[in-house]
């Protein structure tokens, strides 16, 4: 009878660890695709000069994807050309074995 508790409990144990694992995996590789679709807005703004055409459409773009994006603390020339803007790019993730759905967060990045 002790043989089969044991056996049991560690069933549950590795399904637990197996279940968090994946969840870990799974927020890594949605935290390293908004890293990297942050970095691809980031670079397309900055090689279309600021171009606002551009940046509706990354803006587009990012909800197509279902993040939000945002451009704040914009820096203009003398000319009343941009020159610099903050990226703010906003995703979420799930991890339902500790209750986290839906967890906003917030990669921010600068085009210069």
């Amino acid at each position: 009878m002790e043989e089969i508790f044991k056996t049991l409990l560690s069933i549950i144990l590795i399904l637990l660890l197996a279940f968090t694992g994946v969840g870990l995996i799974t927020v890594s590789v949605s935290v390293a695709n908004a890293k990297s679709f942050q970095e691809e807005i980031v670079t397309e703004i900055e090689d279309s000069n600021f171009s606002n055409t551009v940046m509706s459409a990354c803006s587009t773009e990012a909800a197509n994807q279902g993040y939000e994006l945002e451009f704040k603390n914009k820096v203009l020339d003398d000319y009343g050309n941009m020159t610099s803007c903050e990226v703010i790019l906003k995703y979420k993730y799930n991890i339902p074995v500790f209750g986290m759905n839906n967890k906003e967060h917030t990669l921010r990045a600068f085009a210069r």
